[in-house]
């Protein structure tokens, strides 16, 4: 029963605190409603209200921006009053200064004392800028005493000799340099004696250097059209200079390629398998009087279908001694000029054995006979039979002995298919004479 009268209790206390609080919702609604009420009330008054306001805003910021622009103005103009002052107190005291000064110098004094016109006067104090613009008498006597002894330095550099020094600038500048009491006085009092010296004495040597300028111009003129000759001469030489050496490019490559066509056709012809020269036309040298040297390497074929080799590849030297006397047969018989030929030579076969002496001397025979060239030559002792037996014609000279004298008459050893030749090379020889036989 208790547990009972207990629920019923809390349910009734749920029930009133229920009823409370509904009670208290429905007031707080109806507050609620009024107060929204009144705040549309509110708001409805604030949007007519507004544009007064903003109206109100902007009269508030234009009238503070006006003070605040009058206030600057008021400041700025104070601040230029107190300026105005200052600079008007300032040209007083300028104004009462220069007075004092204008008396001071004397200024009828100083107009008499100027060498040239007020108008000159005026426009050289006006040209006055920095320190020269507050000069006073003292400094302007001190940059005059400056300048005119700088102008007597550099007219006459200490240390030179004096005999160009003129005799009024000397005395005058005795008495201007002069040192100890009374200088001042004495160097002001010579100032205008030395600057008057000094004047005369420039404008002899103005006249003087215009003179020896008139001589310089002229002589560089004639200069100048020695260098225009000169020039036009050696524009002439070069091209001369450039004909001449297209000229003589034309003739060597010329030479060269008739001995390269030789020495193919003697080489192929005494059982080689041809020959030639290989050669470039070098660059010109910068300088006419450096060399112009030519580069030609002499190649033969070692085998039929074989590439050329150059000489100074390996090779035994009865092919090289081979290949000098057809080199040297080719360059004698390209050179063309019909007229009959010698072919000199010096210790033939020296480095040769047996029979390549042999060989050498007989293709030099036979390359002789077919080309008509007459060979005269030095010969070991113990190639004369090779040469008799290659030559139709065989003349040998030689000393008595080792220690007989150069000039001493040879022995003459001779061999010719035709005997009196021999006889009358030696009636000639004993005779220091010749004497035709006839025919």
């Amino acid at each position: 029963v208790l547990d009972a009268a207990r629920a019923t209790l809390r349910t009734a206390v749920r029930r009133e605190a229920g009823v409370l609080a509904t009670r208290e919702a429905e007031e707080l609604r109806s507050a609620l409603g009024e107060l929204r009420s009144r705040l549309e009330l509110t708001a409805e008054r604030g949007e007519r209200l507004r544009p007064t306001l903003e109206a109100a805003t902007a009269e508030r910021d234009e009238l503070l921006r006006l003070s605040a622009t009058r206030q600057s103005q008021i400041a700025a103009l104070r601040f230029r009053r107190t300026a105005l002052a200052g600079e008007q107190a300032a040209r007083a005291d300028r104004e009462s200064a220069l007075t004092d000064e204008l008396t001071r110098l004397d200024l009828a004094e100083l107009a008499a004392r100027w060498d040239g016109t007020p108008e000159t006067a005026q426009r050289h104090l006006l040209d006055l800028t920095g320190e020269r613009a507050r000069f006073g008498d003292e400094d302007w006597w001190q940059e005059a005493k400056r300048l005119l002894a700088s102008a007597c330095a550099r007219c006459f550099p200490p240390g030179e000799e004096a005999a160009g020094l003129p005799v009024e600038v000397a005395q005058s500048l005795v008495e201007f340099e002069q040192r100890g009491p009374g200088s001042a006085r004495r160097a002001q009092a010579a100032f205008p004696r030395l600057a008057s010296a000094l004047r005369v004495y420039l404008r002899q040597q103005e006249g003087y250097d215009r003179h020896s300028r008139e001589q310089i111009a002229a002589q560089r003129t004639e200069r100048h059209g020695s260098l225009m000759a000169a020039r036009q001469g050696h524009a002439e030489a070069v091209e001369a200079s450039r004909a001449f050496r297209g000229t003589l490019t034309e003739a060597v490559t010329t030479k060269l390629a008739a001995v390269h066509a030789e020495f193919d056709r003697l080489d192929r012809a005494y059982g080689g398998y041809g020959a030639g020269l290989l050669f470039e036309e070098p660059e010109p040298p910068a300088d006419p009087a450096e060399p112009w040297a030519w580069k030609v390497t002499p190649v033969w074929r070692r085998a039929e279908g074989r590439r050329p080799v150059p000489y100074n590849r390996r090779a035994n030297t009865a092919q090289m001694d081979d290949r000098a006397i057809k080199l040297v047969c080719a360059a004698a018989l390209a050179s063309g000029t019909g007229r009959p030929l010698v072919l000199i030579l010096d210790e033939l076969g020296r480095n040769l054995g047996k029979q390549h002496r042999r060989e050498a001397v007989a293709l030099l025979g036979q390359i002789g006979r077919d080309s008509g060239i007459t060979v005269v030559g030095a010969l070991q002792d113990d190639m004369e039979p090779y040469a008799i037996d290659a030559c139709g014609q065989y003349i040998k000279l030689r000393r008595r002995s080792d220690s007989s004298p150069y000039n001493e008459q040879p022995v003459v050893v001779g061999y010719d298919e035709q005997a009196a030749r021999v006889a009358l090379l030696r009636e000639w020889l004993a005779g220091s004479g010749y004497h035709d036989q006839g025919p």
